[in-house]
């Protein structure tokens, strides 16, 4: 998983990125604060429960039946890194001590020449659209998943058939002179560290920021 750098607190934001056609892992912040929506308990047959994209940023499920809530004291942060005009993006929560809870990649968006900002935007846009995604282990053709528990990390490379994963709902703004998707996210997959493999499931609600 590429490191995407640049904390960002819920409440607040941070800083702003410089945009060019070509820098080379540029990385960006800046996360829109939104209400928390009350969440039923999260257990085995109702991972999730009660997550709606008006939520703040949090992942919800179960890793092997054992239930899993990042919220309090995980901070988002989100970016992306690119050559050029073909970008993937990325969507995190981190603790208070910079250790990855869950983490969420997606590629790989070409954007056309000569550079356009407006059509930039709403292929950005589009390319985060409600609806589902392959799997990919590196991200350039889909998705890749990753979860920490207890200062492990699991994601999602490997062998994922039967596997889901769906932007169940998106929702386009703007806030400090940033341009985000915020997006909820259902998943039910197999995560791997070295030879070992669970089944995760769950929902993801962060953002995406708009960069190229």
């Amino acid at each position: 998983m590429k490191k995407i750098v640049n904390l960002l607190l819920v409440a607040l934001i941070v800083g702003s990125v410089s945009c060019s056609q070509d820098d080379d892992d540029n990385t960006g912040g800046g996360t829109p604060n939104t209400p928390n929506t009350p969440n039923t308990p999260n257990t085995p047959n109702n991972p999730g429960g009660g997550i709606t994209i008006n939520s703040n940023p949090v992942f919800s499920g179960t890793l092997d039946g054992t239930s899993l809530l990042y919220q309090a004291n995980a901070y988002p942060m989100n970016g992306g890194s690119g050559n050029g005009f073909t970008w993937s993006f990325g969507s995190s929560l981190l603790d208070a001590n910079d250790v990855m809870l869950a983490s969420l990649e997606i590629g790989t968006l070409e954007y056309p020449t000569p550079m356009d900002h407006e059509l930039y935007e709403e292929m950005f846009d589009q390319f985060l659209a409600q609806g589902s995604r392959p799997y990919s282990d590196d991200a350039s053709q889909g998705v890749n998943f990753g979860i920490g528990v207890n200062g492990v990390e699991w994601n999602t490379a490997g062998n994922q058939t039967g596997s889901t994963f769906t932007f169940d709902a998106t929702s386009v703004l703007n806030a400090g002179g940033e341009h985000y998707v915020k997006f909820k996210a259902s998943l039910n997959c197999k995560v791997y560290n070295g030879s070992q493999v669970k089944t995760l499931n769950g929902v993801y609600v962060n953002y995406f920021k708009f960069m190229y």
